[in-house]
């Protein structure tokens, strides 16, 4: 079922994404750059995760495909594309690091191994579908899936209180 495949992700995200939250701010976004992927045989999508911009680390991303299997299970790929500049991972930003060494053959090489996969369901997770999408009248995921808030009230009023200039 669609809307339960995209709650099952947004669990999964809240489980291994939400946990850390620096002065009230939670370290990491998601869903980013959320798109579902219509050449599956089921529902399926690709999404990154990042480092917010107030996290000052190696500004790691993670990209994902997310696809069920069956009632109860969800497989994922996870890509976490890495430049290095001279033999070092760098705390560069992301436009100077473009500068240095060019992501563009890494973002082609994912693309290609995402497209290279072929999924053929199996005649019991092929009824377990039929029966899912019984009745509805949509069965395409949403088009989009904005960023998730995982922060309380309490914690923005927090981040807004560390983040305030510091006065004399």
């Amino acid at each position: 079922h669609p809307r339960a495949f995209e709650n099952a992700v947004g669990d999964f995200l809240t489980h291994y994404y939400s946990e850390y939250r620096p002065h009230g701010r939670p370290e990491w976004m998601a869903p980013l750059n959320w798109k579902p992927l219509h050449n599956w045989p089921c529902v399926c999508a690709y999404l990154e995760v990042k480092h917010g911009e107030h996290v000052d680390l190696t500004r790691t991303q993670h990209r994902f495909i997310f696809f069920p299997v069956d009632d109860t299970h969800l497989m994922y790929l996870r890509f976490v594309p890495r430049r290095s500049y001279n033999g070092c991972d760098s705390n560069k930003p992301p436009e100077e690091m473009d500068k240095l060494v060019d992501a563009r053959p890494m973002d082609e090489l994912m693309h290609n191994i995402i497209n290279s996969f072929k999924l053929t369901l199996s005649p019991v997770a092929q009824a377990q579908q039929k029966s899912a999408l019984e009745g509805l009248d949509n069965t395409a995921l949403r088009e989009q899936f904005p960023p998730m808030k995982w922060s309380t009230a309490e914690e923005d009023a927090e981040w807004e209180e560390y983040n305030k200039p510091y006065e004399l």
